[in-house]
């Protein structure tokens, strides 16, 4: 009588066990397919600005190319921050730190004369080498200091970038003989949400 029990109760333990391993099972009903997708920016940024120098006037080409396959809105932001005592930009001395300070970019349709014109605002103060210039001697609505940062922005995020399409801008500065210190310079294409309000 013993192994009679002994044997029903191994078979209901049995039977316990399947149910619990068959329950693992009936998760889903096949195999699992995963993938791993590595998402990069579709806007490739490129900068010939390899060296610079503190006494001359640098010119910096800056290319924004989007690879994606509808417009993006953006703009290339250049952010110039003092990294020691030596000097920080202040609303006081706006723009005394620079000699030289202009961004320029190739508008399609736009030349010498449509350039300075003044039919449109966003067209600049001279136009050289294909490009339409900015200078901030003239017009500060593209650069401005936040938190002692001095920032400048190129494009126009209301005029998006098409599929496909380079912006193509050029960026000149020299700094002013008082102007003393070390200084970073960091260039990015941001969304305009992310873009300082200047």
């Amino acid at each position: 009588m013993k192994n009679k029990k002994k044997v029903l109760t191994f078979f209901v333990f049995s039977l316990f066990a399947f149910a619990l391993v068959s329950a693992a099972w009936v998760g889903f009903l096949s195999n699992v397919i995963t993938w791993n997708v590595q998402v990069d920016s579709p806007l490739e940024l490129v900068s010939d600005m390899e060296t610079f120098d503190r006494n001359s006037l640098n010119v910096i080409d800056v290319a924004l190319t989007n690879h994606y396959d509808l417009p993006i809105e953006t703009i290339v932001e250049v952010s110039i921050e003092a990294t020691d005592l030596g000097d920080s930009f202040n609303v006081s001395n706006f723009g005394g730190e620079f000699e030289t300070l202009a961004i320029g970019l190739i508008i399609p349709g736009v030349d010498a004369t449509t350039c300075t014109d003044g039919t449109y605002s966003l067209y600049g103060d001279f136009f050289e080498d294909g490009y339409c210039f900015w200078d901030s001697t003239y017009d500060r609505s593209f650069t401005g200091i936040v938190d002692g940062i001095y920032y400048v922005q190129m494009g126009d995020g209301s005029v998006p970038i098409e599929a496909g399409e380079t912006l193509e801008g050029r960026f000149k500065l020299r700094f002013s003989p008082s102007a003393l210190g070390n200084f970073s310079i960091e260039t990015k294409a941001v969304t305009l949400e992310e873009a300082q309000a200047l």
